[in-house]
């Protein structure tokens, strides 16, 4: 019985929010804008010459008079004043405005971040009346005006050089709040990638701090609640007389009763450019606690094959992460299963497992990859199985139960749209190797493993395992960070419920293990049909 035996894993595969930051501190050349909703926090810094990144906020001594507030306003004109030189305003000037990447107030249009694309004196010199003098002459400011746009690939690099960008999330609320981002000393490829793999390391562990032990009503993470009955195929048919055989209600059919009880986080880090707009790194983890349990449930008196194809049993959008027309990550929890199976003689099945997940860690890079934490799998009661004695039977079933997190993600303002996906399939396997006759077992309780010894007269195997894995895959390109189709196991692992060699059959005749789930699910389908032979009832097994 695996109920006795624990395994301890660590594989190295090496509502929108506005964004705001430290507003008493101008943007000159760097900026930091920080995240915060009460679902998700993160923390975005760009970094350029001093040319290239500035300020027309109060920080650096601009009002703005009148803009768009409307989160369609991706292009738009303002109107603006100095209300305070000393701050700053002149910095915006610095080999001219054009081109320059600007920080806003909140409030005028979707992201905090755009492009000047061109400046001048406006027709409007109309100011209000608390507005004040803007020297100490009482010259009277002049009103400036600016035309903005919020497609970053607008910009003309040449004039002011490329503005980089170095990004944090967390679906934890005020996780972020006590991390900085320290810039690399290089834009290099390889350089970016260690500083994207250091921010996820540095982030998963002020996860692992706040989550603390395994408790799957921790605050800060996202709860999920799946139970239920589902049949995954059911077919019934009247099968004619045959011989001596009578005829009788032939019936198919597969059920199953998942669960999936506990939490789920994660975090991002990504690193590139926003002048030009380009993603060089991005990296993600996921954390879960969780109990993920399966309950098996077959009967078998017609022959053929079957595949019940992809059926969605549960789905719960998670904490979205959004930095307006830069990165926004909305991901998706979902669990899905599927059934195909084999069957040429009759047969009956019942078997249930449950996984019990602690601070499983998944961290994902296209340069590594990890898995940290405890599985301690559990069988929930015994393995009740009868077959047929009286043909040969290669027959294989198998049922999966797929929980999922699905990133969807979207990198400026459209300009890429990708989703990235960590699967874990929590599988029960049969497979059949039987011929000849077998008589009523003899029943003796089990240890670490089921073994339940047979009066045979005959040869054979039965093999009835279980499996969990976690891979990660991309369904399109994002730029040539991960590519479509592309698909990496981060772990895999299978546990025998019961097996047994009967007669002259040895363990090394038993038969390979599970078919792995596939993510490109078969589509539904099924030959099930009457058996052509003279079948006898099943009888025990186990």
């Amino acid at each position: 019985m695996i109920g006795l035996c624990a395994l301890v894993f660590s594989s190295l595969f090496v509502s929108s929010t506005p964004v705001v930051g430290n507003e008493s501190k101008p943007c000159f050349g760097e900026c930091n804008l920080a995240f915060n909703s009460p679902s998700a926090s993160g923390i975005l810094r760009i970094s350029g010459a001093q040319p290239a990144v500035s300020d027309i906020t109060f920080s650096a001594g601009w009002r703005i008079l009148d803009c768009d507030s409307s989160q369609d306003a991706v292009e738009q004109d303002i109107r603006l004043a100095c209300q305070d030189p000393s701050q700053g305003c002149a910095h915006v000037y610095q080999n001219g405005a054009e081109d320059t990447l600007v920080r806003l107030p909140v409030g005028c249009g979707p992201t905090r971040l755009a492009i000047v694309t061109r400046e001048w004196t406006h027709d409007n010199q109309t100011l209000p009346e608390e507005f004040g003098l803007a020297s100490p002459e009482g010259t009277q400011p002049v009103v400036k005006g600016m035309s903005l746009t919020m497609n970053f690939g607008k910009a003309n690099t040449s004039r002011h050089g490329a503005v980089n960008l170095f990004l944090m999330g967390s679906s934890i609320p005020g996780v972020i709040d006590d991390l900085t981002i320290q810039l690399p000393v290089d834009t290099e490829a390889s350089t970016l990638r260690s500083w994207v793999n250091e921010s996820l390391h540095t982030l998963a562990q002020a996860h692992a701090d706040l989550l603390g032990n395994f408790n799957k009503s921790t605050t800060g993470a996202s709860p999920i609640d799946l139970n239920k009955t589902i049949t995954l195929f059911e077919k019934n048919m009247t099968c004619p007389q045959r011989g001596t055989r009578p005829a009788f209600l032939g019936q198919l059919f597969v059920d199953l009763e998942p669960s999936v009880n506990g939490t789920v986080s994660y975090g991002v880090s990504a690193a590139g450019s926003i002048i030009s707009p380009q993603l060089d790194e991005f990296g993600f983890f996921v954390d879960l606690n969780a109990t993920i349990a399966t309950a098996l449930n077959v009967g078998a008196s017609l022959t053929g094959t079957l595949s019940s194809g992809a059926i969605p049993l549960f789905s719960v959008g998670l904490p979205e992460l959004s930095f307006p027309k830069i990165l926004s990550i909305g991901p998706t929890f979902s669990v899905d299963a599927e059934a195909t199976a084999t069957i040429d003689t009759y047969f009956n099945l019942s078997v249930s497992v449950a996984y019990d997940v602690q601070n499983m860690q998944v961290l994902f890079t296209p340069g590594s990859h990890s898995q940290t934490g405890i599985i301690l799998p559990r069988q929930e009661g015994g393995v009740m199985l009868s077959a047929s004695p009286s043909v040969s039977s290669q027959g294989q079933l198998a049922a999966h139960l797929i929980p999922s997190i699905a990133f969807g993600i979207d990198a400026f303002g459209g300009k890429v749209q990708t989703t990235v996906s960590v699967n874990i399939d929590a599988d029960i396997t049969l497979n059949l190797s039987l011929s000849g006759t077998l008589e009523v077992p003899l029943t003796v309780p089990g240890q670490c493993r089921l073994r339940r010894p047979l009066v045979l007269t005959h040869d054979g195997c039965v093999d009835v395992s279980s499996g969990f894995s976690v891979n990660a895959e991309a369904d399109a390109d994002l730029f040539d960070i991960f590519k479509k189709g592309a698909s990496v196991q981060l772990f895999e692992k299978d546990f025998d419920l019961y097996q047994r060699c009967l007669g002259q059959a040895t363990q090394g005749e038993r038969l390979g293990r599970r078919s792995t789930y596939a993510t490109t699910l078969v589509v539904q389908s099924n030959n099930a049909s009457c058996p052509a032979a003279n079948l006898r009832s099943a009888m025990n097994i186990a």
